[in-house]
Formats: structure tokens, sequence, C-alpha cells
């Protein structure tokens, strides 16, 4: 039965096509297939299409100018600046503080590493992952490492690392200044003013940033609740104190607001100060090429409610009222030492690690029938913060690269935490936990200088323990 009915379609079939071609058409035309009449003149006529995206610097390598131009509109913060890199999307919040997705991995899967400072935000739902505190623009270098392919940037990196660097040795010997200023629609001003100061040894570098927007319409003319105002101010110095041996210090301020259309409360503060220290001596000895040490101490202060950015029905307006204030913090201190080994073929790094994290918070919320007044929610500021979750990671990681012949060679990586954390409800201590997690990774890369090209093989495992 199938096979007849095939069979009768088929006899159909031109019939059907003489039917639909039109009946003025000569027979030389009408034996020509309907697809070329009428989609030929249309692939003909296309214009070219040209897809841009940064070359890798290496194997699962990119290495980005935050600086030059971007389209269509330079990036007001870090995730609005790595969605332009493919592989990665964004968690959308409103017109700033979005939180990136790489390979479909967020969260504390994709370290962001600042200036070898290494944080999260404070908010649980991920209303301030640490891009919310990145302006692009004040940075000189942008890495992507792609998957679990180093250790040497601390714990559980299975989406990759993004690293923002400011570059400390790169610049003449002068006075320098650089100075950015974009307007757009719907009150878009993002600005941006550098002045460098640099001798033979000394370097001293100050950065001013601002960017804000105001609310948009939406197509039936309805504003919508979007606008965020940013500022940022940074200040880098550092001193040659031999040929050999430099001390970095760098001091980062931040503050931000900005109103959310998705959800009930607005990011009416994202606050932070961070303060870094840098060392490094090079060629102590014929076996050791370099020695780094880098110490940091960040604060993270948020603030989420629902009366400062918006007009919130009944908020204020007398003593029933339902108004909203959670404001978490994060402080985060950390110390990486690091050395740069050289034996024959064989180039090592090997480093310890120490990062400790402490959460606190305090809120006021309405709790079942209960309302909280625009003073009863302002008070909460004078309350004290209690502490809900701490946690602490001490590691050491070795890192290698070992020469083959033919242009290949080796390049791999162990690392191994110690991990604990501890829990608390109103800073009452609830429990905890300790965990030894390991990461490592091998890879065989190929130079093909003949054909252009790198082949590589390689392998990455990565542990990462709960997270805030």
């Amino acid at each position: 039965m199938k096979t007849k009915l095939v069979a009768r379609a088929l006899a159909c079939l031109p019939a059907a096509l003489s039917a639909a071609l039109p009946m003025t058409l000569p027979v030389s035309a009408r034996a020509e297939p309907p697809l070329n009449l009428t989609l030929a003149p249309a692939l003909a006529s296309l214009d070219p299409v040209v897809v841009t995206a940064p070359p890798m610097a290496s194997p699962l390598e990119v290495v980005v100018d935050p600086k030059a131009p971007q389209q269509p509109i330079p990036a007001n913060d870090g995730a609005s600046f790595l969605k332009n890199i493919p592989g990665f999307s964004l968690i959308r919040k409103g017109g700033t503080d979005g939180d990136p997705v790489f390979r479909g991995s967020a969260g504390s899967r994709l370290n962001i590493i600042l200036d070898g400072m290494e944080f999260h935000g404070g908010c649980s739902s991920r209303m301030d992952p640490p891009t919310a505190y990145v302006f692009p623009e004040s940075y000189d270098s942008v890495t992507v490492i792609k998957g679990p392919q180093s250790v040497r940037y601390g714990n559980g990196n299975s989406a990759g690392i993004v690293i923002f660097e400011h570059l400390r040795e790169s610049d003449e010997q002068g006075l320098h200044g650089e100075a950015s200023l974009m307007a757009s629609s719907w009150g878009r001003v993002d600005g941006l003013a550098t002045l460098k100061a640099v001798s033979d040894k000394t370097r001293l570098a100050a950065t001013l940033t601002h960017s804000e927007s105001d609310d948009y319409e939406d197509g039936h003319g309805h504003r919508v609740n979007s606008r965020y105002e940013r500022q940022s101010a940074t200040l880098l110095g550092g001193v040659q104190l031999t040929t050999d041996t430099r001390v970095d210090l760098d001091l980062v301020a931040s503050r931000g607001e900005a109103a959310y259309a998705d959800r009930s409360l607005d990011g009416s503060k994202f606050d932070r100060e961070s303060v870094g220290l840098s060392l490094e001596t090079k060629n102590l000895s014929s076996l050791v090429k370099k020695v780094t040490a880098r110490f940091y101490h960040s604060v993270i202060d948020h603030v989420m409610d629902n009366y400062s950015l918006r007009d919130t029905p009944n908020c204020g307006a007398g003593t029933d009222t339902a108004c909203s204030v959670m404001n978490p913090d994060r402080t985060t201190k950390g110390a990486r030492i690091w050395a740069d080994l050289s034996l024959s073929s064989h180039a090592l790094l090997l480093g310890i690690d120490h990062r400790s994290d402490e959460h606190t918070g305090r809120m006021k919320m309405p709790m079942m029938m209960n309302t909280v007044s625009l003073a009863q929610a302002k008070a909460v500021f004078d309350m004290p913060r209690l502490k809900d979750f701490q946690s602490r990671f001490d590691g050491i990681f070795v890192e290698g690269t070992t020469t083959l012949a033919n242009g290949a060679h080796w390049k791999w990586g162990l690392r191994v935490d110690a991990w604990e954390g501890e829990r608390f409800d109103a800073g009452v201590f609830k429990g905890s936990d300790e965990q030894t997690l390991t990461s490592g990774f091998v890879r065989l890369e190929r130079l093909h200088p003949s054909m252009g090209m790198t082949t590589f093989v390689g392998l990455g495992h990565a542990q990462r323990p709960m997270d805030y």
C-alpha cells in the first residue's frame, strides 16, 4: 500500500507543477526548475557578510584591548564588554550590571580577576556580580582563558577566567593624558579622563570615569525603569627601587546605582573600595628568573530597595506602607606569591595563595501581613551588620611548559586547595564544612609555521566548593 501511494504522488507531481507555473511561459522556461527562476537573481545580489572577532593569542586564550573602538556602542560595565567576545552571552538585569555567561556557565564557574584581585559581589541573587564593579575602558588589557586551562588564578574555574589588567611598564617617560566622551539618546553619557606622569624610576596614573543613562521608552511610549549612574576613581603608583626590583600600589573606589524593570527591587548602591600592593624582583639567579608577590583588600557594599529609584505605591505615604531594603556586603582579603623558574627546556611557575571572605548583611522586609514604613526601612542602616557566611582558601600550585622537538611543547598545571566555610544565622554559628580540592590540566601544542596555525589537544579538571 505504501508503494502505491508514493507512486501515485509522484505521478501527480508534474501536473501540479504545470498548474502552478504561469501558462504564458515558453516551453524552454517551463522546463527549468522554478527555483532558478525566482531565487537566482536574489542570490547574486547579496551583499558580503563580514564577521569580526578578536584573534587568539595562544590556544584557548584571547587578549582584547578594552580601549579599542567598539560597536555598536562602548560598554559601560564588564559584562557588556565581554558579550562582544565569541562564546559569551549576558544575563541582562537592566541598563548596567549584567551577569556574564561563558559557554552556558556562569556564577563562580567563571572567575573575574581585577588586577590580581579575586572577589565576588554581595547579593546572593547576583544582582551585583564582580563585573558590576568593572569600568572596562579604564583598563589596558583583558585576557580570557577558556576552560580549566590554568591553575595560577585560583580555584574552580571550570568555565574560564577573565583578567582585567592595568599594564604598569608600557608607558613612555613624560606626562601623558587621555580623555574620551560619548553622548547618545535617552541621556546616555560616558566619559573617561586619565593623566599619567612617568619617569625612569616612578610612575603615577590617575583615572576618573563616569557613565549614566536615563529611563528609555518602549514602543508604546511607556517609561521603562532602567536608569543608572556609575563613577570610578583609580590611582596607580609605582617605584623602581633597583634595576630588577619594583613596588606598585593601586587604589580603586567606585560608586553606582541601577534601576531594574524586571524585579521588585533596584540596586541603589554599588560601592567598591580596594587597595592592592605588588612586589616584583627579577634575575635572582640562573634558576629563579622572577619572584612576584601580590596582596589585596577589597570591600563591596551593596543596597537593594524599592523606594530610592522608583515610585512604589504607598511606600512612604503613611504608616501602612510596604517598603523593602537589603544591605549585603562582602570583605575579601587575599595574597598570592609565585616564582618563575627556568630549567633548561622546562619553564615552571610555582606559587602559593590565600583568600578569605566574610559576608554580612542587614535587611528590613515585609513579613506575612506586617508592613514596613519608609522610616523603618531607612533605619536599617543604623543596625549592626550580622555575619552569615565566611570562607577561606589556602592553595599551592605549579604550572609548567616543556619544549619538545618540531615546534611542539607540553603545558600542564596542578593545584591543591584547602577550603573551609562557616555558616551563620543572624550572627549565630550554625555549621561548617571543609574540603580538599584539586584542579589540573595538561595540553599538547604544536606550531606549524608553514601553515600559519597551531594544533593542540588538552584535558582539564576543576573542583570548587559551595559559594554564597
